[in-house]
């Protein structure tokens, strides 16, 4: 299940900004830290709910990958049609 972890904040000296406030997050993938600034955190979340769970968009498509593979494809006997030529010519003749 995706979750944003803050991990904790930290002001940064941006030029034309002054001292900026950044939140540290925890990637959901990697598990490394990683900042955004606090104002646009905001206006993303608003956006989509997960918007700051990873730290790049290469780490998001790997986790959904993985998310994805562990669901697997459904086991059991499904019911083929016939397609091959003698199945489709077997429906004609019927």
């Amino acid at each position: 299940m995706l979750t944003q972890k803050i991990i904790g904040t930290e002001y940064k000296k941006i030029k034309y900004h002054g001292q900026v406030k950044f939140l540290i997050f925890e990637c959901n993938n990697c598990h490394n830290n990683f900042s955004k600034m606090e104002s646009y955190c905001k206006k993303q979340l608003k956006i989509h709910q997960h918007a700051c769970c990873f730290c790049s968009p290469a780490c998001r498509d790997q986790y959904f990958r993985k998310q994805s593979a562990a669901q697997g494809t459904p086991k059991g006997n499904s019911h083929k049609k016939e397609t091959s030529l003698f199945g489709w010519i077997n429906k004609l003749l019927r």
